[in-house]
Order: structure tokens, then sequence, then C-alpha cells
């Protein structure tokens, strides 16, 4: 199988921006640059606030981890941390997760001492599967992952029937 290297072409790479925020009670996710799934649910964002459009990748600058987005949130960084955001027009929930596992190994080597900018991450080498076009196969990813949700279903399916039979 051939590989797509980089994310320089079709690809839209940008930083959130600080952001003074108000708890209040309306549920729009809070992104911050924290491992667990990049979002802290027990805060929630005024409603006058500007929410950045889901369908796309989050990437923490102080660790690397990478996660799909599907709704609109609230990107919150400061201080040099602010989350990176990529975009694509072909981007869906299930190449988004595919290519999120392969951005959190990549980008995994970030830190404290060492934050991966838009600009630092834009120039890493991503592999992605390709078409003999040269371009990301975006339906071989989707269909893989898709078929390894199947699998696990299966395999929650059959360890509840034994666990609750």
């Amino acid at each position: 199988m051939d590989y797509h290297k980089g994310l320089k072409e079709g690809w839209n790479l940008l930083q959130s921006g600080m952001r003074k925020i108000k708890i209040c009670s309306r549920k729009i996710l809070n992104i911050t640059i924290l491992y667990n799934n990049n979002y802290i649910p027990e805060k929630y964002v005024d409603s006058a606030e500007e929410l950045d459009k889901g369908n796309c990748i989050t990437i923490s600058p102080v660790d690397g981890s990478a996660f799909y987005q599907p709704n609109d949130f609230l990107g919150r960084g400061g201080a040099g941390s602010s989350i990176v955001i990529l975009r694509s027009p072909k981007l869906n929930q299930y190449n988004g997760l595919f290519i999120c596992s392969i951005l959190s190994k990549i980008c995994g080597k970030y830190n404290y001492s060492n934050m991966g900018s838009a600009s630092k991450i834009k120039k890493e080498v991503v592999c992605l599967p390709c078409t003999n076009t040269g371009d990301p196969d975006w339906e071989y990813m989707e269909t893989f992952i898709k078929d390894k949700m199947s699998i696990y279903r299966c395999n929650i399916q059959t360890l509840m029937t034994i666990t609750f039979n």
C-alpha cells in the first residue's frame, strides 16, 4: 500500500486563541489542552462566545493528543498552548478517528518545553493510505474504522452475554 505524506495540501491548520469564558448552563464543549478527549465536560461557555465549528480534529500542543470533534465547541488556550485545529472538507468521524490515532503517535513527542504549534505540526510527515493518484484514501480509512467498531461491538455483546447470564 502506498502512503500520502503530510498535511500540506487540502488541509487547514489553525490555532485557537486565548478566550475568557463564563460558566453557565449552556452545554457547549469546552475544548482545552487537557488529555481526556480534549475537553472538560463540567465547564460550559457563555452563549455570547463564538464557537469553533465541529467536524475537525483538535491537537493538544502540550502532549500531542489528537481527538475528532463532531460538534461545535469552544477552543481554549493561552500562553502559547492553544489547541491546534485541523480541518478538511473530506473529514468525517470515521476517517477522523483513523487520522487521530496516527497524529497522537506522531505528535506524542511534544511537551511543555517543546510545544507543538500549528507551524510545527504542519511540518510533520503524516503517512496516510493513498489512492493510485496519490490522494489520501478517505474510503479506506473510513472502512477500516467501521470494521474495527463492528468487531468491538460484537466483542462487547459477547462479553455482556457471558457476564450477565
